[in-house]
């Protein structure tokens, strides 16, 4: 399919942190064109709401839907993509959702004709995944009066990208899809995300609700894929993201109360070392910060670190290192000297009593969000709905296979002695698994 963007001569204030509220609006236009003046016409008549762009999907077999565009030209952004009139209405809507900008996604035949300003209370009702008011997917006459009735989907993009997107064969009509994709995710968002407030697989308060009035501190454990979620944050929060990594004499922010909202500090916070996450905050941490981290399979982390104490870490890192007091070269010996620093992990991460089947989803409550490096890409789809930034798959650096069977052997073992790690990491590993299938 052919895609063809306009100039954006249409400047939106405040874009970047109005993004999260943004709107694509995709269009599927078949050859009744003049219907779509009538839409574009009523849509710019009532809409205050900014930023959006509008993307055509042009079914027609003429092509003369440019003439119609260029009018709008100086008060919309457009995508127009020329699809074959033979394609499916599920495959260029789906390819419409890729090409999207904006975390809002909003589906319409052509004919419909607004008649209110809807776009404003649709954004609200669709970013709200933080409160059990919020739903997965709605039709815009549910907000405001359009004729005719229907032929519209509203959603927000991560709930889109996690249902997989429109399914279905060559021959439905577009209220069919956006029926059957309602239904498919049926629904509250309570149901959705994790981090919501009330019942999930009947446990409640999984998560504590994002709040963008605060800072955000992302807890870098080792080798938890650090380097690839680093690049995750550096795309969100650009000049924003800042750095914390005492341990190595790098330092973007001193103290605390140098950290401004809006801004997000990743980095190592090692209680064993002076420098863990409550002595660098403070005094009522929760009311103060956003937290989130990323986890890994406890034993794999451990094969990891030998990797990188063996073949790549600096003589500055060894030296200082509370593990080991030289280069490793044999794993096993490695290993067991590993087993001796029990809660090594929960060294990075918040402060934590003997975790329990009765107080690990409070604990795990303190977060923000958590994320599994062997779910990275899952893991980033549902920070993005959190944070309302645009989702996207993460490039994954310096990964390591070590798998030779002796050492794989040990694994039982690692799980007999790190009790507390392997329960925090299934754990969260269950709840990232159960969201993905929408249980």
């Amino acid at each position: 399919m052919l895609v063809k963007k306009s100039k954006r001569e249409v400047k939106e204030k405040n874009q970047d942190l109005l993004f999260h509220k943004g709107v694509s609006i995709i269009i599927t236009v078949n050859d009744e064109v003049n219907s779509l003046k009538s839409l574009l016409k009523s849509f710019l008549k009532y809409n205050t709401h900014h930023p959006l762009e509008m993307i055509i999907i042009d079914h027609t077999t003429n092509n003369n839907l440019n003439e119609i565009i260029n009018q709008y030209l100086s008060s919309v952004f457009f995508v127009h993509i020329e699809a074959d009139p033979f394609t499916s209405y599920v495959t260029s809507n789906n390819f419409a959702a890729e090409k999207a900008a904006y975390p809002n996604l909003l589906f319409l035949k052509h004919d419909l004709v607004f008649k209110s300003d809807v776009l404003p209370k649709a954004v609200e009702i669709s970013n709200d995944l933080s409160k059990q008011t919020g739903k997965k997917c709605f039709s815009l006459d549910q907000i405001g009066p359009l004729t005719p009735d229907g032929a519209s989907l509203f959603c927000h993009r991560v709930i889109f990208e996690v249902a997989g997107g429109f399914s279905g064969g060559g021959d439905e009509s577009l209220e069919k899809l956006f029926d059957s994709f309602c239904e498919s995710v049926g629904g509250s968002i309570k149901n959705f995300f994790p981090h919501v407030r009330g019942q999930f697989n009947g446990l409640t308060s999984i998560y504590k609700a994002y709040n963008p009035s605060l800072p955000l501190i992302s807890i870098h454990v080792p080798k938890t894929a650090g380097t690839s979620f680093r690049g995750v944050l550096k795309k969100w929060f650009k000049g924003n993201l800042l750095m914390y990594y005492p341990d190595i004499s790098f330092q973007e922010v001193a103290h605390f109360s140098d950290l401004l909202p809006g801004q997000c500090l990743h980095g190592h916070f090692n209680r064993g070392k002076g420098f863990g996450i409550e002595q660098f905050v403070g005094e009522n941490l929760q009311d103060k910060v956003n937290i989130i981290t990323m986890l890994r399979n406890p034993f794999r982390m451990i094969v990891s670190l030998f990797l990188y104490y063996k073949y790549q870490a600096p003589d500055e890192v060894i030296n200082n290192s509370i593990l080991v007091d030289k280069r490793p070269q044999n794993f096993k010996k490695f290993f067991n000297g590993f087993l001796n620093s029990k809660h090594y992990l929960f060294s990075y991460l918040l402060k934590s009593t003997s975790l329990n089947a009765n107080n690990l989803d409070q604990y795990i409550a303190q977060y923000t969000f958590i994320g599994i490096q062997e779910e990275l890409e899952k893991s980033v789809l549902l920070l993005a709905g959190l944070l309302g930034e645009k989702p996207f798959k993460p490039l994954q650096k310096n990964t390591s296979d070590y798998s030779r069977d002796d050492i794989l052997d040990l694994e039982g073992l690692a799980r007999e002695v790190f009790v507390e790690e392997y329960r925090l990491y299934d754990r969260v590993k269950e709840i990232i698994n159960l969201v993905q299938s929408g249980s």
